[in-house]
């Protein structure tokens, strides 16, 4: 997961290798930030640039010391049946070299 962020507005994108079709699968989701909160739908992007809307909402709550995000995502309205997600930055001072990124990772 990648973040974006000017002043309350907010981007994220979602990139991970699909091996079995040799493509990548991405996800792109925006919003306005309310305090710390972080509440946005997630649409799947296709090659000839097209959204779909597969039902995902994201849940999200930055950490007071703005290193780490959690929440949890629901599928059409359901909350998805796993744990909930714990997000870091992947490096120290990113966010100064490229007009305010908060490039964060997934801890497994």
């Amino acid at each position: 997961m990648n973040f974006w962020q000017y002043g309350d507005n907010f981007m994220v994108i979602m990139s991970w290798p699909n091996d079995a079709a040799g493509i990548w699968k991405t996800y792109r989701g925006e919003g306005k930030l309310k305090g710390r909160l972080m509440e946005f739908k997630a649409f799947l992007f296709s090659k000839e640039g097209r959204s779909i809307d597969q039902g995902y909402v994201y849940y999200l709550t930055v950490s007071d010391d703005n290193k780490r995000i959690t929440g949890y995502y629901t599928v059409n309205g359901v909350k998805a049946d796993r744990d909930t997600m714990h997000y870091y930055r992947v490096k120290e001072g990113f966010v100064s070299r490229i007009r305010n990124p908060f490039s964060i990772k997934r801890k497994i």
